[in-house]
């Protein structure tokens, strides 16, 4: 019984350290709503193989994680910093993926990314979609040009809220959602600029994959850095949103 008790005494300190190091606090807000955080600068979270890596967790010790199991798909870890923190860095079909369990409504959902190019080309930075279909949604960053969230349905037709600003060669926090309390509308955000577009044609669904990478759906196979990654189950708010971005501007100096 007392064994049982330390252990469990033991369990919460460590679960509240690795929560609240690298850069203060949980990601506010909405604790309760934030389905999966990665976070590259809390390097235990990152399981490596052979200096590649296979497996970045959760570090809310939830079971939750992004995963790949070939060689050729894995990123790197280890190898830069972004304001003196561990960064991953992805190349060509570098993917890491997982199933999500509850699966998540397209009608309700925000994703950020802090993320950078490391090559002058287009890449995907975080994609959802539905196995064995084209329904998907996903951040995209186009360096010298825009950032983009974008919305595929079931006819495979697709439409992007396009958010300009930023310095696009560099290191932003991109982030966009869906929100459908009124005409269903994609936002997407780069750092503070924001942008909108309603979708014309959309129907209620629900998506089973996410991935941190080189999309399945759109497909990019380019240089590209991820510091920090939040999916939440709702859509937040441009306060809520705000709050957020400021959270990793002040962590990974951001402006």
């Amino acid at each position: 019984m007392i064994k049982s008790m330390v252990r469990s005494l033991a369990k919460s300190v460590i679960n509240s350290l690795v929560v609240s190091d690298g850069g203060g606090v949980t990601p506010p807000p909405l604790d309760s709503d934030l389905y999966l955080w990665l976070d590259a600068s809390k390097e235990e979270t990152i399981e490596i193989s052979s200096g590649l890596v296979f497996q970045w967790n959760d570090p809310r010790d939830n079971g939750r994680n992004v995963s790949q199991s070939s060689n050729t798909r894995k990123p790197v870890s280890g190898a830069e910093t972004k304001n003196g923190l561990n960064i991953l860095r992805f190349s060509g079909d570098n993917r890491l993926q997982t199933t999500l369990s509850p699966v998540i409504p397209n009608t309700a959902f925000t994703m950020f990314s802090v993320s950078g190019p490391a090559s002058p080309s287009a890449a995907m930075a975080l994609e959802m979609y539905k196995s064995g279909t084209t329904i998907s949604a996903g951040l995209q960053q186009y360096p010298n040009v825009t950032q983009y969230v974008r919305s595929r349905n079931k006819s495979s037709s697709s439409l992007t809220s396009e958010t300009p600003g930023g310095n696009l060669n560099d290191w932003n926090i991109i982030s966009g959602g869906m929100d459908t309390s009124g005409s269903p509308t994609i936002t997407s955000r780069i750092n503070n600029a924001s942008g909108s577009a309603v979708l014309g044609s959309f129907s209620a669904d629900a998506y089973d994959q996410f991935l941190v990478g080189n999309g399945v759906i759109e497909v990019f196979n380019a240089l590209f850095r991820h510091a920090e990654v939040l999916l939440y189950t709702k859509t937040l708010s441009l306060p809520e949103m705000d709050e957020v971005v400021q959270y990793l501007s002040d962590k990974w100096d951001i402006t």
